[in-house]
This record gives structure tokens, sequence and C-alpha cells, in this order.
């Protein structure tokens, strides 16, 4: 996809914006049909219910998807990745975001 100069903050905060809500999406929605909650539990019998449990985990693999199918693929896109995934989690955080199973408000 071709990256226009004046573009490019546009383009970060849309990637940003997108990986925030896929990422509460998968997160905490049960989705049409149940297809998220379904997914979850999914990952928990191959034992990867961390990757959705964990809203910063999951947050930085959404991250990295998102921006790996705007950006090419570089040695910058690394801190891209890093950037939006950081964005995503500050986002969470300043929405107040659901409280993760077994942790209370303490951090």
């Amino acid at each position: 996809m071709p990256q226009p100069a004046d573009a490019s903050l546009v383009w970060l905060v849309a990637c940003w914006l997108a990986a925030w809500r896929l990422t509460a999406l998968i997160a905490y929605e049960a989705g049409p049909f149940d297809v998220l909650s379904r997914l979850r539990v999914a990952l928990a019998r191959v034992r990867l219910q961390g990757l959705a449990t964990c809203f910063h985990c999951l947050g930085f693999w959404i991250s990295a998807a998102v921006v790996l199918l705007v950006y090419k693929i570089e040695v910058r896109s690394l801190l891209l990745i890093l950037a939006v995934a950081g964005a995503v989690s500050i986002s969470e955080r300043l929405v107040g975001g659901e409280v993760q199973a077994g942790k209370g408000n303490s951090e």
C-alpha cells in the first residue's frame, strides 16, 4: 500500500484506533453467535489463554498485524509496532478497561 508523506500521521492514528478496537473486541466481547467467546475457549484449550486474557499482550500482536498490513515490512516497522502497542495500552488504561480475572485494582 502506498505511503503518502502527508498522510503518515493519519495512518498511524488509524492503526492505533483499529488495533485498540480489535483488541477490545477480542478480549472483552462475545461477538456475533459467540464467535469471540469460542475463540477464547479454543485458545485456552491449547494453553494460549494468556493471549486472549491479557489485554496488553493481545494488543501487541494485534498492533503488529495492523501495522504490517498498512506499512511496508522494514526495520522501522518494529518501532511502529511498539508505538501502536503502547498507544493501545495507554488508551485502555485511560478508558478504564475491564479488570482482568484474578487481578484486583491494586495495579
